[in-house]
């Protein structure tokens, strides 16, 4: 057969072919359809513009009926009805946005009602998403389908009931019509689970009728010690629920004689701001026992205070509050409703707690009430606050001392001198953090509170205050801990608050060097008067220059077959190969030592997040990174994890006046987070003789001396002031991992030319760099000398190499489709394509021409990944 007739053969295939394989484009066009309509109903980050083709009615009557023809039109063209966009399939998208005849067409034209939403619980199919969303007639049509129809309604029930809507009535008639009602006899949990819903949402009917099934095992049922209804969100559950008419008050006292405990905390919703009603519906009290009052009060407080909580709450005899106020967690939750409500009645709150427990909680009070919208920092009336603080602070007698700095952020400050007073203590590394902090404001309203009763504090405030630009010894731990660590820790409210105490009296205690960061002119400048006050001083020409670059590198480079293993894709599959390795000379070791990284330094990351009924959100954090660095352990012939994390460049500089060499890691630009301060490393021996990085502390000489000569955060141009970007200023120093092995990579270009392979299989197992395997692709569809047939040879043993053909960059995939035969590609699909969409979209797209023959096959390769 000639190369045309083949050609026009494969034509006819593919032709035929594209008639039966489901189709990207109407897929997608399927779903554009169907975002575009009742834009309203679709999750942020779902709507879309409609297709050219496909303009519905403004009648809404005739929406569905025009999208149900264009989805027809799409059917015919190969639109996968089973794909999935945002978590969902069509049908998915269909029942959540109400569109109950595109539903029920698109289960009579092969939408599958069994699937799931990708990121949802197995109860999410057609049938749990039907009953979720109230789309009652979709869930009817559903029971009539095989898929569910062989399915035990029992099993059903356990799976859908917990899905339906609280609240409405009809929502309960029709779960029963459909399943039945679970009983305590054969779904005990089940039917535990709906009787606290129908309680919950005031479901007379349907509480009764379980409770007729099985009473004796219905009396077993004992109210859960979490919140009955979930009153965390009683707003929504007081203007969903309906009110309970007088006439049904019989009926539910009825039921309660049926149960074991009083029923007043599930009905506290029905009280629409009328709680008195509830109280004298003639139910049990909700407070004869300890379990129940305690559930009774603890729902209480999340409800409207003055219409419905109030009523209620100050019916239980003062006594037995006081014991349930007791329990902490119920304890603490009273505390913190209370902050909101109004000012007597929290006056009365506070009253029913002593003062003992007050004091012992006095931390998480203070904890909870800086996030209630009453006491918080920025609550709307500063007087009203302050008010509330008061009343608490009248309140407590002996403070238990301070666990955390809380207090100063969140108290306001002209109540301080009181609680010094009662003996609350804050500790002095608290009072240097806050004073770093600081405004003049502040610091003039609680200056005499804290002469009075913290006079070491008001001594050390200023030294604690300029540590952060200073470097060198000093007698005082909190400033050594504050000193420079490479961070710009300074701002003209800091300057304003260093003169303010300055003119208080206050002195720095020892005066020391300002580090090398703040010797730029403009921030000298603006802040000249450090200078001239004697607060920091600079530091003589002579001392700034005690580094220099170590340029030489006088152990020796050796590598080693385990070492080519280490810094190559492993075999497994497992994990990255490392960034790359970096001669280092440690103390007493003859050859280099390596180091290797590999991860992310950190820095803005940005993603979307979407939920199926909420839609996508977009993030964009300030990551930490996961960097991870490693030595080259020689003995072991493997790399080991370093305790210290090097992300930067990690240069070598030798102390002139002692010859030491130090290593210093360069600062990280994080993005649009900033940049990460390099810091400084001891190359040292470990006392089994492994070789270790140790960071430079602060009060350690050397790093003094640093500090002295280099700005953290920009080390590198410190040493290399003429360094190109990208360039490390060190050629010996970080060593590109494949140059290392030149010959290496010969025998492994010689072998596969020849396809000896034998050798390839041995260079394989010492390791093939990612860089090799990319430019052996290339070398093979190059080579003039070979035939095609040659060249699958050639090519079919690379893309055996499962562990290296994902790292195959988009150049060399585009340049295989040239020349590589649709029967080949199956390795390329399955190991790469799926896991890089973006490739599909390329090849597809691309102005080259490709085999038809191959297109089908990448068309067909990629419905099959999207269902993955």
């Amino acid at each position: 057969m000639n190369n045309k007739k083949k050609y026009f053969i494969g034509i006819l295939l593919f032709l035929t072919c594209t008639l039966t394989i489901a189709n990207p484009l109407a897929t997608d066009q399927a779903f554009a359809a169907l975002f575009s309509i009742n834009q309203d109903q679709q999750p942020n980050g779902f709507g879309r513009d409609a297709p050219e083709d496909f303009v519905e009615q403004n009648d809404t009557a005739t929406i569905e009926s025009d999208l149900i023809d264009y989805l027809a039109k799409q059917k015919k063209q190969g639109a996968n009805f089973n794909a999935y966009q945002h978590q969902g399939t069509l049908l998915h998208h269909a029942i959540r946005s109400h569109l109950p005849e595109t539903a029920i067409w698109l289960i009579k034209n092969g939408a599958n009602p069994t699937l799931t939403l990708t990121d949802s619980s197995p109860q999410f199919d057609a049938m749990g998403l039907a009953i979720h969303m109230g789309e009652w007639r979709i869930a009817k049509f559903l029971m009539k389908n095989n898929a569910f129809q062989q399915q035990n309604k029992t099993e059903l029930a356990t799976k859908y009931w917990e899905l339906v809507p609280n609240a409405e009535k009809q929502n309960y008639i029709e779960m029963e019509r459909l399943f039945g009602l679970p009983s305590f006899a054969k779904a005990p949990k089940l039917a535990q689970s709906l009787l606290e819903h129908g309680l919950c949402n005031h479901q007379l009917n349907l509480v009764q009728k379980l409770l007729e099934q099985s009473p004796a095992l219905a009396k077993k049922h004992q109210l859960a010690k979490s919140s009955a209804c979930n009153t965390g969100y009683a707003s929504n559950i007081i203007s969903a629920n309906p009110a309970i008419g007088n006439q049904d008050w019989p009926a539910w006292r009825a039921i309660e004689q049926k149960l074991s405990y009083p029923i007043t905390a599930y009905l506290m919703t029905s009280a629409k701001g009328d709680m008195q009603r509830l109280l004298s519906a003639g139910l049990k009290s909700p407070w004869q026992n300890a379990q129940t009052l305690q559930q009774t009060l603890h729902d209480a407080l999340f409800l409207n205070w003055e219409g419905a909580a109030a009523p209620l709450i100050k019916q239980i005899p003062p006594k037995l509050l006081q014991n349930a106020l007791l329990e902490k967690k119920l304890q603490n939750d009273w505390l913190k409703a209370a902050a909101n409500w109004p000012l007597a009645d929290l006056k009365w709150a506070l009253e029913q707690v002593d003062s003992p427990n007050l004091d012992s909680e006095i931390n998480t009070i203070i904890d909870s009430w800086r996030y209630v919208e009453a006491t918080r920092e920025n609550a709307k009336n500063q007087s009203d606050r302050l008010q509330r603080w008061t009343l608490l602070t009248q309140r407590i007698n002996k403070p238990a001392n301070a666990k955390n700095a809380g207090f100063l952020y969140h108290l306001p400050i002209s109540l301080w001198s009181e609680w010094f007073k009662k003996g609350y203590v804050i500790k002095d590394d608290d009072w240097a953090s806050w004073i770093r902090g600081a405004n003049v404001n502040q610091l003039k309203q609680v200056w005499h509170s804290i002469q009075s009763h913290y006079p070491n504090v008001a001594k050390q405030s200023l030294t604690w205050l300029v540590a952060p630009i200073s470097v060198g010894s000093i007698d005082d731990n909190i400033a050594s801990q504050y000193s420079y660590d490479g961070y710009d820790y300074w701002s003209k409210n800091d300057l304003e608050v260093a003169l303010f105490l300055h003119a208080q009296g206050v002195r720095v205690k020892q005066p020391r060097w300002l580090a090398a960061a703040f010797l730029e002119k403009t921030w000298l400048k603006e802040n000249q008067p450090l200078i001239n006050l004697g607060l920091v001083r600079i530091a003589p020409e002579t001392m700034r220059h005690a580094f220099e670059p170590a340029t030489q590198l006088t152990c020796k480079i050796e590598t080693s077959d385990a070492l080519r293993r280490a810094i190559t894709p492993s075999l497994t599959g497992r994990g990255e190969p490392p960034d790359g390795i970096q001669a280092i000379e440690f103390p007493h070791f003859e050859n280099c030592v390596w180091l290797s990284g590999k991860g992310a330094a950190g820095g803005r990351v940005s993603w979307d997040e979407e939920d199926f009924f909420d839609g996508v959100q977009h993030f964009s954090p300030c990551s930490d990174g996961d960097y991870q660095s490693f030595i080259w352990d020689n003995v072991q012939q493997q790399f080991t994890t370093s305790k210290i994390t090097l992300d930067g460049e990690v240069l070598p500089i030798r102390h002139k006046a002692s010859g030491q060499l130090i290593y210093f890691s360069s600062q990280v630009y994080m993005g649009g987070c900033g940049t990460r301060a390099g810091s400084v490393y001891r190359a040292e021996l470990s006392a089994n003789g492994k070789p270790v990085f140790k960071q430079i502390k602060q009060d350690d000489a050397l790093f003094v001396d640093f500090a002295l000569q280099c700005n953290s955060q920009d080390m590198v141009t410190c040493f290399y002031p003429d360094r190109e970007p990208g360039d490390s200023g060190n050629e010996q120093n970080w060593v590109n991992s494949t140059k290392l092995f030149e010959k290496d990579k010969a025998n492994f270009f010689k072998a596969l030319d020849n396809l000896d392979r034998a050798a390839l299989l041995k260079e394989r197992n010492k390791g093939i760099f990612i860089t090799w395997y990319n430019e052996a692709i290339q070398r093979v569809s190059d080579n003039p000398r070979l035939s095609i047939s040659e060249k699958r040879q050639r090519m079919a043993w690379l893309l055996a190499q499962r562990h290296l053909l994902k790292f195959i960059n988009s150049e060399k995939v585009q340049v295989l489709a040239k020349w590589l035969p649709a029967e080949d590609w199956q390795p390329i699909i399955e190991t790469y394509l799926c896991t890089n969409s973006y490739e599909f979209e390329s090849l597809l797209n691309s102005e080259e021409k490709i085999n038809p023959l191959l297109l089908q096959k990448l068309k067909k390769a990629q419905l099959n990944c999207s269902k993955k």
